[in-house]
């Protein structure tokens, strides 16, 4: 019906030369019958201009009346754009199919007509794509949107829907790194927006990431877990040099990828050199595991002894560092600890069978080339317990530890500022205070340890307090 409808517009010059043969016909004369077209060229004009100022005004409803009024009774008349505005308000009006119909009957007729090609991807999208029924829907819409339409056109959702895909297969279970790679390939990076993007919620104002921000976030990602470590490495470095603000992180996160792909490719000096950087500002256990085994592969095993130690008392579920254990038990081998070394080996174990996960080469080697015995049953809660107050131990006998007194509390009291007895001052969080908190008061004696932390405010690395023990 659509296809009969837009057909009979596109011969208008055919209508209305029948018209005028009809009327000659009929013993109208040629005068008669141009002024006749003049008032019904002048009628559609007045129609026109009323629809379009409809539309102009967001009146949809209302405009498509006359849009439809145009297309019925000035068929001679009508051009590619009446039935473009008629499909453009249906959609506005969300009668997505009713307006893919128009528009794909457009491009039947006139297979070029741009406009028509991205009012009907913009119909796929709203329809099929920003709000996904079913993955198979959503990704043949999908090609079918990447097809019609190009990254250049700034009318077309061409950019949108590649990020719709790329989002989609980021929360699959089963990482799709190929996938994900190919779709980013299909962006010209040069064409992407590179201001943040803001919106409103709540009457607050929230900044979101660029769309070349989250191009790089998706690529870089993408190539690490495809292997491709020299190329990850050259879109991190170009993302941080592209970029003047980061979100989510991303800044630590390409850095990140950077010193893992560099850790693949054995230059461990240049990874740990990022991992240091990265530690300073993000306290997750599995960066203080990547130093540790930087530090391994350089024969520092002392010091990658104390890193696992610490990583392993950071906060984590346990089932996801169990490789940090086999890690402390093959350092505690090479440091001639293999008491200690079982230890971790055997609750390694127990967790595996517990979980019903398979052992795994490094665990069997492990077992096999130190002639561990696998105890019959273990219980797993005392075990882990006994594992923490060793690892707790070794970290306290390595760590120097420093007098002073709380200089200032900060109004929230989840913060302040120690003084040390040389007069230096260091930045604490109350969760660092290791015995009787509540208590706490300015001018109150304590001993504390030093780490490297991060000053938020003055964005550079900075000194902290931490072990806290008040006297």
């Amino acid at each position: 019906m659509a296809d009969d409808v837009v057909k009979t517009g596109f011969f208008a010059q055919n209508s209305t030369l029948n018209k005028c043969n009809a009327a000659i016909l009929s013993g109208i004369s040629i005068y008669n019958v141009m002024i006749y077209i003049g008032e019904d060229m002048e009628q559609l004009q007045e129609l026109r201009k009323k629809a379009n100022n409809l539309k102009d005004n967001r009146k949809y409803e209302q405009a498509t009346e006359i849009y439809k009024q145009i297309i019925d009774n000035h068929e001679s008349h009508c051009n590619d754009w009446d039935y473009w505005n008629y499909a453009f308000c249906l959609k506005k009006q969300r009668m997505y199919n009713a307006a893919s119909e128009i528009c794909k009957s457009l491009l039947r007729i006139n297979k070029d007509f741009v406009p028509a090609k991205n009012l009907l991807c913009w119909c796929l999208f709203y329809s099929k794509i920003k709000n996904k029924k079913s993955e198979d829907e959503f990704l043949e819409a999908s090609r079918k949107v990447l097809k019609l339409c190009i990254q250049k056109d700034k009318y077309s959702p061409y950019t949108i829907t590649v990020f719709k895909v790329l989002e989609h297969f980021k929360h699959k279970n089963d990482y799709p790194a190929e996938k994900i790679l190919k779709c980013t390939n299909m962006l010209d990076p040069e064409l992407l927006n590179v201001e943040p993007y803001r919106i409103k919620e709540n009457d607050k104002e929230i900044e979101l990431a660029s769309q070349l921000e989250l191009y790089f976030m998706h690529r870089t990602k993408a190539l690490l877990n495809c292997s491709k470590y020299d190329q990850c490495i050259n879109e991190c470095e170009h993302a941080l040099k592209s970029l003047n603000k980061f979100h989510y992180n991303n800044d630590i996160w390409f850095k990140w990828r950077m010193a893992l792909s560099y850790k693949a490719l054995a230059k461990y000096k240049e990874s740990i050199e990022g991992l240091y950087e990265i530690a300073t500002r993000k306290k997750d256990w599995f960066i203080l595991k990547e130093i540790s085994e930087n530090l391994y592969h350089q024969n520092k095993v002392e010091e990658a002894f104390m890193y696992a130690v610490k990583a392993c008392l950071r906060k984590g579920d346990i089932d996801k560092k169990l490789s940090l254990f086999l890690l402390i038990a093959d350092i505690l081998i090479n440091l001639n600890d293999k008491v200690n070394a079982q230890k971790h080996v055997d609750f390694v174990y127990h967790f595996k069978i517990k979980e019903q996960k398979e052992t795994g080469a490094y665990l069997n080697n492990l077992i096999s080339a130190n002639n561990f015995e696998i105890s019959e049953d273990l219980d797993l809660d005392m075990q882990y317990k006994q594992l923490v107050e060793f690892w707790t131990q070794i970290k306290a006998s390595k760590q120097k530890r420093y007098a002073g007194f709380i200089k200032k509390l900060l109004p929230n009291r989840k913060s302040g500022f120690i003084e040390a007895s040389d007069g230096k001052t260091y930045y604490f969080q109350i969760r660092n205070i290791k015995n009787n908190p509540a208590n706490l008061h300015e001018s109150q004696k304590v001993t504390f340890c030093i780490e490297d932390g991060f000053d938020a405010k003055k964005n550079k690395p900075s000194k902290i307090a931490v072990e806290i023990k008040t006297e």
